[in-house]
């Protein structure tokens, strides 16, 4: 389709564009700065105020010349969509631009234009307090220019991101929204409600995308639509925002016929058939699978999970249950992970943690023998996964939702290089490694030990719940209580810091045949509390 063809290579162009124009603003402002300072070591204060009106006139000769260039190229956008909306079965006289609609334009254009303004007035900020702040620290030259550099094109700024990275996402978003915007109003305009969603599907596509490709809908139905989430989705108009952010897709309007030839909105998801690997696997052994096939088959199966009827119901809200500190009811029936993640840490300041495809199949893996764990015990499967940060934070569990660490939950992680533990029974009790994975010498049972840990959790919290009132307090749990400490045993630091913990950091072992470690107590209070357990 000539229009999404034109739509993708504007987007493309748009990016190169704008990030080369933040190179030329970038040499201009250390080229200005060492002429100011005529050779000395560092910049005075004074100079850094001098320096704010040269800033400004540089963002104006570079970033917002091209940016008033980019959104010039709009009227191709126009000139394509009228091309193939006059071929719609349509009243003649919609199908020619009328004054209203080259002020619509015009106007439409100048709310894009905007984002790039504002762009330009916040870093016009920002790079006048970087050069203002290092001259009464008396930073060197030197360091200075680098800090500026990464501010503008670099790796960081004080929000985490260069300008360029925000640059050219609006460059692209910017180029899609416009379509979008004039799309939904041309084709109001003609008496128009239907919507093909059309694009190109890349590595990264978002569910949301796959799942709604090429399907027709009625602007109700896109309305409602919207009102769900998925990993990716930002705020607005969906017609504007479609996927996310630099999401490639469009609604294309399409006559009353084609849509009734359509596939209607209620046709089931096709989610991805990602072949079951039995047995305890390697993670050398795993088939990687894509992001987006990942996602589309998690949340086909928590979104069946969080169905469920033996998940507990508040009384009072009517809503499904939840007690534990940062849950929320929108986490029910969602995969909520994450392909990159940059963060700020206290401890190591910027990173950047990416899943590859081989975590993906990873996650997809196990997730499969938690599914196959909760048939064995009678209980309901998990309801969904989110991430989690911090330092310290692995994963969790509560509400039926995983929690997962991107930083951690990598079969290349670091947790994943420590030495493997060879402690046993017997031996000084501090030399324990501090939980139950590092008893495991490959990357993907190191997994295993951390997800099947948190599903100890999930049965606790889960196991013989019929209400509310159970539900905030468990009988497992007040079985474990009672269980002094004195008479538990754990293979692990962790096992000690509470009941648990203990029982938790036991069921891993367990249930990956490291039995020499588990606790003969933990034994005697399976047998004893949880029925029709086959195994034991």
């Amino acid at each position: 389709m000539a229009r999404q063809e034109l739509l993708e290579r504007l987007a493309d162009s748009h990016e190169i564009q704008i990030k080369k124009t933040l190179e030329d603003l970038e040499a201009r402002i250390v080229s200005q700065i060492s002429t100011l300072t005529e050779g000395a070591d560092a910049v005075s204060t004074q100079i850094a105020i001098d320096l704010r009106t040269d800033l400004k006139r540089f963002i104006d000769e570079t970033y917002r010349t091209t940016a008033d260039t980019l959104v010039r190229d709009y009227d191709q956008i126009v000139k394509e969509f009228m091309e193939e909306f006059g071929g719609l079965d349509i009243p003649d006289k919609f199908k020619s631009l009328t004054k209203v609609d080259l002020l619509t334009i015009n106007q439409l254009k100048f709310q894009q234009f905007a984002g790039f303004e504002d762009l330009a007035g916040r870093y016009l900020n920002e790079i006048s307090s970087q050069v203002y702040q290092n001259a009464i620290a008396g930073k060197p030259f030197n360091d200075m220019v680098k800090d500026l550099r990464g501010l503008i094109t670099g790796e960081v700024d004080r929000r985490g991101r260069p300008m360029s990275t925000y640059a050219s996402q609006i460059a692209h978003d910017s180029v899609m929204q416009f379509d979008g915007q004039f799309t939904v109003y041309k084709s109001k305009e003609a008496g128009l409600d239907k919507f093909k969603y059309t694009g190109t599907l890349v590595g990264d596509s978002r569910p949301h995308c796959v799942t709604h490709l090429n399907k027709v809908y009625t602007e109700e139905q896109i309305r409602s639509i919207w009102q769900s989430s998925w990993a990716g989705k930002s705020e607005g108009d969906p017609f504007t925002v479609r996927g996310g952010y630099r999401c490639r897709h469009t609604w294309l309007p399409v006559a009353d016929e084609f849509f009734d030839a359509e596939e209607p909105q209620d046709t089931p998801i096709q989610v991805p058939n990602i072949p079951r690997q039995t047995g305890r696997i390697k993670a050398n052994q795993l088939q990687g699978i894509g992001y987006t096939t990942l996602i589309a088959k998690l949340d086909d199966t928590f979104t069946k999970n969080a169905n469920d009827k033996r998940y507990v119901i508040n009384p009072i809200t009517k809503e499904p249950a939840r007690i534990f500190k940062g849950s929320k009811i929108d986490d029910y029936g969602k995969t909520k992970i994450t392909k990159i993640e940059n963060r700020n840490s206290r401890r190591y300041g910027k990173e950047t943690f990416e899943y590859s495809n081989e975590d993906y199949a990873a996650i997809n893996l196990v997730v499969e023998e938690l599914n196959d764990l909760a048939k064995k015990y009678n209980i309901q499967s998990i309801r969904g996964i989110k991430k989690v940060g911090g330092d310290r934070v692995v994963a969790n569990m509560g509400d039926g939702v995983l929690g997962l660490n991107i930083k951690h939950i990598r079969l290349k992680s670091e947790r994943n290089t420590r030495t493997t533990s060879k402690w046993k029974f017997g031996d000084d009790k501090s030399k324990r490694p501090f939980t139950v994975e590092q008893y495991f010498d490959d990357p993907l049972d190191r997994t295993r030990a951390t997800l099947y840990h948190e599903f100890g959790h999930h049965l606790h919290q889960q196991m013989f719940v019929k209400n509310f009132k159970e539900y905030r307090n468990p009988k497992l749990e007040k079985d474990l209580i009672r269980i002094p400490y004195f008479k538990r045993k754990g293979a692990s630091l962790y096992s000690d810091v509470n009941s648990k913990e203990w029982f938790c950091e036991n069921f891993a072992l367990f249930h990956m045949d490291k039995k020499d470690l588990v606790d003969p107590e933990w034994i005697k209070f399976f047998k004893e509390n949880i029925e029709n357990v086959k195994g034991i």
